[in-house]
């Protein structure tokens, strides 16, 4: 079985990450505040009743990304669904649609704020929260109350560990044929539509949170043929008007929102020539607030593959001077794009799947993390927790560094090489 969060490839798809800046000013935070939106209230009614942003007006998206240091990713949580559609997958057919039904759909316990405090414990100091909307938006575009109420919950184990917490939408993107939000212009105005209305949604029950809170607008979008390496011009563009539709969106909501930083991805987070040639950085209505959000699984034959297959193989070992300069020419294209123009960019997502190999996972974390520390970008590893075999036998798959039931570092070495190298 692959070795990933999806049941997919990742086809030839050239994953990435970046970024670039400056300064070294601590970061100045207001208080975190967690009031719920009374859902019977008018969006209008909301927006008019925002106070004015208490987030610090010197704020900058480059000193908060150099604050986190290094991230982690409740992967296989939030984001989980089934079935080949969101109203016909066996969850949708059960009689339990309680968000914990979700929450625990693909291997993983409900989340604990235990699990929180053990990942601030080990040194993380964000925290990114996959979540899938879609199952959840009933035909008038409501979010289930319940699900939000529990995403809510997560977010504040993570606030409440002084974390940086990002929200994003996640397989409400993506290739299979459910995944409502698409980088095609067929059908594009009703998603606009959903989408906008998601993200107010959002962002009004969020506004008054502090800046340690940070939206991120979509996961991995993809063209309506679900390609992840050759999107066309008109693809490439669309991902441009949902980014600035999410910056205009949230903006608009007022209160918090008006200086909070928010996360925009390039085409299905990637590092290509080809997408970051073609990425525009939204206009914002306040400067400094705006971080790229990337992902990479380099290389793929060593970090995410574990089954040879037509298009690539697979190896358990890493670190010849090719694979260095590999990592190293993903680096220099982005620093031209982006870390040059002083533009942050975080790695959303990186890791590396066990084969068996922990010395080699070490190796590459380092190595990784090293280099992106140099241009100032944290990197957040892909866990989708799961579960665990012996000592000896290890995880059964995937990227998984911390067993939620038992809460023990299951690769200590691992796990403490990708603090440690973030702190060097």
């Amino acid at each position: 079985m692959m070795c990933y969060k999806k049941q997919i490839s990742l086809l030839m798809f050239l994953y990435g990450y970046a970024l670039g800046g400056c300064a070294s000013d601590p970061v100045v935070l207001t208080d975190a505040s967690t009031g719920n939106q009374d859902a019977e209230e008018d969006h209008e009614g909301q927006i008019a009743a925002a106070g004015p942003s208490t987030i610090d007006s010197d704020l900058h998206a480059q000193r908060v990304v150099e604050a986190m240091k290094v991230g982690w990713n409740l992967g296989n949580s939030m984001d989980s669904w089934s079935g080949d559609s969101y109203t016909q997958g066996w969850i949708e057919r059960s009689a339990n649609r309680m968000p914990a039904t979700y929450e625990t759909a693909w291997g993983n316990p409900a989340t604990t704020k235990a699990l929180i405090d053990k990942v601030k414990a080990q040194g993380f100091g964000a925290v990114r929260i996959p979540v899938t909307w879609g199952p959840h938006i009933d035909e008038d575009g409501i979010i289930d109350a319940a699900w939000m109420d529990r995403v809510n919950e997560i977010v504040d184990y993570v606030i409440d560990n002084d974390l940086y917490g990002i929200i994003d939408v996640h397989h409400d993107t993506g290739a299979n044929a459910a995944c409502w939000i698409r980088a095609s212009q067929n059908g594009m105005e009703e998603r606009r539509e959903k989408f906008a209305n998601l993200w107010t949604n959002i962002a009004l029950r969020f506004r008054d949170y502090n800046a340690r809170l940070l939206f991120e607008g979509f996961n991995e979008i993809l063209d309506e043929r679900s390609s992840w390496s050759a999107p066309d011009a008109d693809s490439l563009e669309m991902v441009n008007e949902l980014n600035q539709l999410f910056v205009d969106t949230v903006r608009a909501t007022g209160g918090n929102n008006q200086g909070r930083l928010l996360v925009v991805a390039t085409y299905a987070a990637s590092t290509a020539q080809l997408v970051i040639d073609g990425f525009k950085l939204p206009e914002d209505t306040i400067e400094n607030r705006l971080i790229v959000d990337m992902h990479d699984y380099s290389p793929q034959d060593f970090a995410w593959q574990q089954k040879e297959v037509t298009w690539t193989t697979t190896r358990d070992t890493w670190g010849t001077e090719a694979d260095i300069d590999q990592l190293q020419e993903i680096f220099n294209r982005i620093e031209g794009r982006f870390t040059s123009r002083s533009i942050p960019v975080i790695i959303g997502e990186f890791g590396t799947c066990n084969k068996q190999n922990t010395e080699a996972r070490v190796n590459h974390a380092e190595s990784y993390i090293g280099l992106a520390k140099r241009k100032e970008i944290p990197c957040f590893w892909w866990d989708q927790g799961g579960r665990f075999g012996s000592a000896a036998s290890g995880y059964y798959e995937g990227g998984g560094l911390i067993n939620r039931t038992t809460l023990e570092w299951v690769y200590p070495e691992l796990s403490d090489a990708i603090v440690e190298a973030a702190q060097e």
